[in-house]
């Protein structure tokens, strides 16, 4: 569904009406926990769900809702079985078909997954969001040739809702992993934003104006009042950068508040990140009207979201202006699009003054990279013996980015080390063994041996950052960067090499190398990439000066320096404010 709150209550408020006097109609019952279900209502939906299935077991669509709505909650195992229901009652039914899919995606089941946005694909052609999911899942069982028409026809799509003047089908997050001109990603995301913000209670003014700012009134303390959001608390790439982060802040000049968006996953790095916060929400129960009065009720100087549009983001919360200060940060590597959102913080690798104008909020600069990073809380264990490792005793080459980044064009740069490099090994980290198979397969194509790519199980963060050091260079992905993963070579002291990008997504990689002192492997073309690994690969004696660099380096440069970070933030924090207090609009910062 996709209405406002306002309608989304009123229909409620009739369901209740009719249910009271039939308690026991099945129809009334499946529609009232859908708009539950939207309300953030998770409890009162599944006992409305479940009773709608009770009362009428041949009902496909009530078992597809109620499999979104547990899948949506984190039961992923009951979810699948009702959805596996829904779609034996009815073959026909896309949309449990393409809930289906979601649940194997989330458990990893990539091939599982295809196949069920097919089906649904066949039962609903024109559905740009099921496509999407099929794209993405294309995307990480790198499946090179059947990418190219799926994404073909995501593109058609895509134009005929522009020329119609209807969204566009593609959503923010995938957009990050696809070459597009700035124009296009900032006009997806606003797309998305407009129609997030429409489905809010809020009027279009309170949802994004600077007409709706005054209505907010900000604490404005000896301390500054700050909230942090995210759904990432926890065993998340995002959660793993951030853990050290909070307890950095100066408590004489800032006071910190987190929101926690999605529930715990009861993990010691979620306990620590809440102990270092002075006031912790878990808004995961909350609907998001609730959510976003808890924020106002804290008379924030100002919001930090760190999701974006990622997986589970809740911004319907940030349309409905938890303060009158709203920052994008960290985890959606780029412009949100959004009339609601004030301010994104970056660094001038990922936002040079030619790429400001596609964004929708004012840019906020930072000195050195933009990325948090709590790998001095870590440490870096002894490496292990390669052999352990599966990896042989020549070069490796490594990149441990998710494999829905390895585009078609940088596989066939790797390849093409290898073919250069008959001793020569690359080490991947892979989402599942048929993504591991199709890599085998393009180097096969190419006449070489396919177990020349070596996988690289998942593995805990120290463990990882331990086995990294085996690897002799990192190879970046270029259309979307490596971002966590590059943080964590780097701290490992393997170099990472990179090429830029336009997007912001595709920057990262450089913003990194930067921080860490080693600008020389931030070059322009595909052709001076291949190039400079080659020589990297032959010339052991200037490898081994980098790989030096980056460990006398590795305490004091810019990349790993978490408590000046933080004090780029509260700087930038204090001129947010300071210009808001002026009266004057959100505007670029460079600290």
């Amino acid at each position: 569904m996709n209405h406002p709150e306002s309608v989304l209550e009123a229909a409620a408020e009739c369901f209740t009406t009719l249910l009271r006097d039939h308690p026991q109609h099945a129809v009334a019952l499946g529609k009232m926990g859908v708009v539950q279900a939207e309300l953030g209502l998770a409890a009162a939906a599944r006992a409305s769900l479940e009773k709608a299935a009770e009362l009428d077991p041949q009902a496909a669509l009530v078992f597809s809702n109620l499999g979104h709505l547990l899948f949506r909650s984190g039961d992923s195992a009951t979810a699948a079985e009702h959805l596996q229901r829904a779609v034996e009652l009815d073959p026909d039914l896309d949309i449990a078909w393409s809930n289906l899919g979601d649940v194997q995606r989330d458990s990893g089941r990539w091939d599982e997954a295809a196949i069920c946005y097919r089906r649904a694909l066949a039962l609903a052609p024109d559905d740009g969001g099921v496509l999407g999911n099929l794209v993405y899942a294309l995307m990480t069982l790198c499946r090179f040739a059947e990418l190219e028409p799926a994404l073909g026809r995501l593109a058609e799509l895509a134009a005929a809702a522009q020329a119609a003047g209807r969204p566009s089908p593609i959503d923010p997050f995938l957009a990050c992993f696809l070459e597009l001109p700035m124009a296009d990603f900032q006009r997806i995301a606003s797309d998305r934003a407009r129609a997030i913000a429409v489905t809010t209670t809020a009027s279009t003014t309170e949802a994004g104006s600077d007409e709706g700012r005054p209505a907010l009134s900000p604490r404005r303390a000896e301390r500054l009042r700050i909230g942090y959001a995210s759904g990432q608390f926890a065993g998340h790439a995002t959660g793993h950068l951030v853990q050290d982060m909070f307890r950095h802040h100066n408590r004489g000049r800032f006071e910190i508040i987190g929101y926690g968006l999605k529930p715990s996953d009861g993990s010691e790095l979620r306990r620590r990140i809440v102990g270092d916060m002075d006031i912790f929400h878990d808004l995961s129960g909350h609907s998001d009207r609730q959510a976003a009065d808890t924020m106002r009720r804290d008379r924030l100087d100002v919001l930090v979201d760190l999701d974006g549009f990622v997986s589970g983001n809740r911004n319907r919360v940030f349309a409905l202006r938890g303060a009158s200060l709203q920052v994008s940060y960290l985890g959606f590597p780029g412009t949100t699009g959004a009339a609601y959102m004030d301010y994104l913080i970056a660094d001038r690798w990922l936002v040079p003054s030619e790429h400001e104008a596609f964004l929708s909020e004012a840019p906020v600069l930072l000195p050195g990279s933009y990325q948090v990073n709590s790998h001095r809380a870590l440490g870096l264990g002894p490496v292990p013996p390669r052999a352990e490792l599966g990896l042989p005793e020549g070069f490796v080459f490594c990149c441990f980015n998710v494999s829905r980044k390895i585009d078609a064009a940088t596989l066939g740069l790797w390849l093409g080390l290898l073919e250069r490099l008959p001793e020569a090994a690359l080490w991947l980290l892979v989402d599942s063994p048929e993504t591991l198979e199709n890599l085998r397969r393009e180097a096969a194509a190419r006449g070489l041996d396919g177990e020349r790519l070596i996988a690289a199980p998942r593995l805990d963060p120290e463990a990882h950052l331990a086995r990294c050091q085996a690897a002799d260079l990192f190879l970046d992905t270029l259309v979307c960067n490596a971002h966590t993963t590059a943080s964590d070579a780097l701290w490992a002291g393997v170099p990472v090499l990179t090429c830029p990008g336009a997007s912001f997504a595709a920057r990262v990689g450089a913003s990194l190398v930067a921080a860490a002192g080693l600008d020389e492997l931030i070059v322009a073309t595909p052709s001076e990439y291949e190039e400079t690994a080659l020589e990297l690969a032959r010339n052991p004696g200037r490898l081994l000066n980098l790989r030096q660099r980056l460990q006398a380096g590795r305490e004091t440069c810019a990349l790993f320096d978490t408590a000046g970070l933080v004090g780029h933030l509260e700087a930038a924090f204090a001129e947010m404010v300071a210009r808001q207090d002026r009266g004057e609009p959100p505007g670029r910062i460079v600290i």
